[in-house]
């Protein structure tokens, strides 16, 4: 009859571990989805035409498989597995080249994995998904221009790429055994072992001058051959424009070496699918 504030709610007796259960018994529905998404129309950005776009729904997804990968319950761990998420996941990762939300996501979650004590679930990225084949087949060279695809992804390889280059040194023999394969290797030792060069350069500051422009020049570019890292030269001296009498360093060029950008541009693919059973 008072008008003072309502009683507060009764503590939950709701268990956490039931409602963990309960989220991965839908994680079958959640891969479907994210495998088959809702009919909706095509959208063109910068990036070129997806059909169909990714979506916010399928991010959210994405986010919660995440979540509850970051878990370690055994229950959760083995529907991952029996319903081929990690798969999926990597399909996704792959397909959609410019969004940056997608990639951060799917690389927690590979590192959370990688990082942790789960054998099985270590297991299904190297032998479901192939991740060791599709990182090294995302650095080949284009059958027509004979360079690598520069992609929004490449710098987040990188990173996993490294990952499994560190755990190689001290995890099980299994994945000591998967690293030290020739693809693999000829991989870490080269594009990889560049990418990581240019990129510590990068972060330092190479300012070293003293060398020649040939020498620098040839240096460049092999280092602008690898995928996943770009070349630009900036003549802060031009002889003729700016050179006086006194200036004997006039001739002094300063190039630049950067790393293609890690996460492309956000990728800007519309509407909201809705509920699930949408479509």
């Amino acid at each position: 009859v008072g008008g003072g504030p309502p009683p507060p709610p009764p503590p939950s007796n709701r268990d956490p571990a039931a409602t963990i259960r309960a989220i991965a018994d839908r994680l079958g529905d959640m891969v479907t989805l994210l495998a088959r998404p809702p009919k909706v129309p095509p959208i063109t950005n910068t990036t070129g035409t997806l059909n169909p776009p990714m979506g916010s729904v399928r991010l959210k997804i994405l986010d919660t498989i995440y979540a509850l990968v970051s878990l370690s319950d055994p229950y959760v761990d083995d529907q991952i597995i029996e319903l081929r998420a990690l798969p999926v996941c990597l399909d996704l990762f792959f397909r959609y080249e410019w969004c940056n939300l997608l990639h951060n996501t799917v690389r927690m979650m590979l590192e959370s994995i990688l990082g942790g004590d789960r054998v099985a679930l270590k297991r299904c990225l190297l032998d479901d998904c192939g991740l060791l084949a599709r990182i090294v087949a995302s650095h080949d060279p284009d059958a027509v221009t004979g360079e690598v695809k520069s992609r929004g992804y490449m710098g987040h390889l990188r990173l996993i790429a490294n990952k499994i280059e560190q755990l190689a040194e001290s995890e099980e023999p299994w994945l000591q055994e998967a690293a030290a394969g020739e693809m693999w290797r000829t991989f870490a030792d080269g594009p990889l072992s560049m990418s990581n060069d240019i990129n510590e350069r990068r972060k330092l500051g190479d300012s070293d001058t003293s060398r020649d422009d040939q020498n620098l020049s040839v240096e460049l570019d092999e280092a602008s051959s690898h995928p996943g890292s770009f070349e630009f030269r900036v003549n802060l001296l031009n002889e003729q424009l700016f050179a006086t009498e006194d200036e004997g360093d006039a001739e002094m060029q300063d190039s630049v070496v950067l790393e293609d950008i890690e996460a492309g541009p956000l990728d800007d693919d519309g509407p909201n699918f809705g509920s699930p059973t949408q479509g």
